[in-house]
């Protein structure tokens, strides 16, 4: 069943960063303050942040392959690059059969970690 979830989102989200762009968007996330300091915790790359964020949304990507939830939070960010709103983004994830809680968690899981220029104020 996860699995399917992933491949239903991915191919709409690859052709949608490679199509014709909407509007150009940005999306708001609020971040939690750190709970220590940044020489407490070892920096983490971009893919692991990405993956830690939606790994702490509880239990509904863990056992999915990693790669594949890092390459489709890259096709995400490609989608937002190429003007797609993530509005767009959302509408393809509903209709591939995601939740609306589990696209809302990719988006933003990608905004925060992979492509933070598409964060308003960035």
């Amino acid at each position: 069943m996860k699995h399917r979830l992933i491949a239903a989102i991915a191919a709409p989200l690859a052709v949608a960063a490679c199509a014709a762009p909407g509007a150009a968007t940005t999306v708001t996330v609020t971040a939690p303050a750190p709970a220590s300091t940044a020489a407490d915790v070892p920096s983490l790359t971009d893919d692991e942040e990405f993956l830690m964020l939606l790994y702490s949304e509880g239990d509904t990507f863990l056992g999915l392959d990693t790669r594949t939830l890092v390459d489709l939070g890259n096709s995400i960010c490609g989608a937002l690059d190429k003007g797609y709103t993530v509005r767009e983004i959302g509408e393809l994830a509903l209709s591939a059969g995601v939740s609306s809680d589990e696209a809302a968690s990719l988006v933003a899981a990608a905004v925060v970690a992979i492509c933070p220029e598409h964060t308003t104020g960035a």
